[in-house]
């Protein structure tokens, strides 16, 4: 059977076309941050899936049970409904003591399940070992019918209360500072002229990741509010031209401005023509790749009649316009029933061959 190749294309023809976002989810307020969490603890109540064999889970066991004056340290209790896991969380800016936030459980012992399992009361502390958070909670998992679905590994939401917050300070600063969640020069640049044409004046590009808005006296006061008229501005961010490329599922993703220039091609039973000439130019979805697909036809390779019917082999000539579109080439391509292998080699080739002026990242 053959296969079809997923495509996915994101085009756009000018960057007049591609849509505003909003500040607020392209950058980020410089000081502003999460802070990482870890802890190790234990799950108990497992049905005699939970690790086995292990020293480290039967001692963390029997010093749980000297703690609460069950046993003393010269036994050993040794369990299979108990296993060892490391807790890991995300502890979000300006969250508060007594807040709940989420926590990841996976298993760091031989456990083969944790469902129904019970995570017992587990410190877990920042990269300065002091205790920000104290995780404990059921362990739910999904349906038991589910496939290829991980029981060592699991997120227990709201199974972690906040002891104590890091503390950030935003109130009194005279400017603040955008960081850009992908740095980019001409982004920078478009922030900071948008924000100044606004009324925000000084504001400047300081690199290509950040910019820097001065605070009016007056608005010192509500520097909440402030912050939230910023990032609530629409901006057209810029983007390379870039094609992403999923090699196990043959999934094609186009950025904006890719375009083709003149260079011939032959891949397998494949050729591709990118013809040079002055109705080139800008070419879109429409009439550009009504053109590559009428010039698309199925030839053999020369000779009278009686050769061309002994000729197996035929040979898919694809043809197109320099300025063309990328879509327009995959979707030709498609048409004559190119695998996803042979595109992938198709465009690699292109790039190597400069005729496609973008950035490829195969995943």
């Amino acid at each position: 059977m053959r296969k079809y190749l997923l495509l996915i294309v994101l085009i756009c023809l000018g960057v007049a076309e591609s849509p505003a976002v909003r500040i607020k989810d392209i950058a980020t307020i410089s000081g502003v941050r999460s802070n990482q969490l870890m802890g190790v603890g234990l799950v108990a109540g497992l049905k005699g899936t939970g690790d086995t064999g292990s020293k480290v889970t039967d001692k963390a066991l029997t010093n749980l049970l000297v703690n609460m004056g069950v046993t003393n340290r010269q036994d050993l209790y040794h369990s299979k409904n108990i296993a060892v896991v490391m807790v890991t969380a995300e502890l979000p800016a300006f969250v508060k003591p007594g807040q709940k936030i989420d926590v990841f459980v996976s298993s760091i012992g031989d456990a083969t399940s944790l469902r129904d399992g019970n995570l017992l009361m587990t410190p877990i502390k920042g990269a300065d070992d002091q205790v920000y958070a104290v995780a404990q909670g059921p362990i739910i998992l999904g349906g038991r019918g589910a496939a290829n679905r991980s029981e060592t590994v699991c997120k227990v939401v709201e199974g972690a209360i906040v002891e104590q917050s890091v503390p950030m300070e935003i109130a009194g600063k005279s400017s603040i500072a955008l960081n850009l969640n992908k740095s980019d020069f001409s982004t920078a640049t478009r922030v900071a002229e948008a924000l100044d044409r606004a009324g925000y004046s000084g504001t400047r590009a300081i690199d290509p990741s950040t910019v820097e808005i001065p605070i009016e006296a007056e608005d010192r006061e509500g520097l909440v509010s402030f912050i939230a008229r910023v990032q609530d501005f629409m901006v057209v961010p810029d983007a390379v031209a870039k094609v992403v490329i999923n090699q196990r599922t043959g999934t094609v993703v186009i950025g904006e401005n890719v375009r083709l220039s003149p260079v011939a091609i032959s891949h397998g039973d494949v050729e591709i023509h990118i013809e040079s000439g002055s109705e080139g130019g800008e070419e879109g979805e429409g009439e550009g790749l009504d053109d590559a697909l009428l010039a698309m036809n199925q030839a053999t390779a020369g000779g009278d009649q009686a050769a061309q019917q002994q000729k197996e082999k035929v040979i898919k000539l694809v043809q197109l316009r320099e300025g063309s579109t990328l879509s327009s080439l995959v979707k030709a391509l498609n048409s004559v029933g190119t695998s996803p292998q042979d595109l992938i080699a198709i465009l690699q080739g292109l790039k190597t061959a400069g005729a496609l002026a973008a950035e490829i990242e195969v995943i």
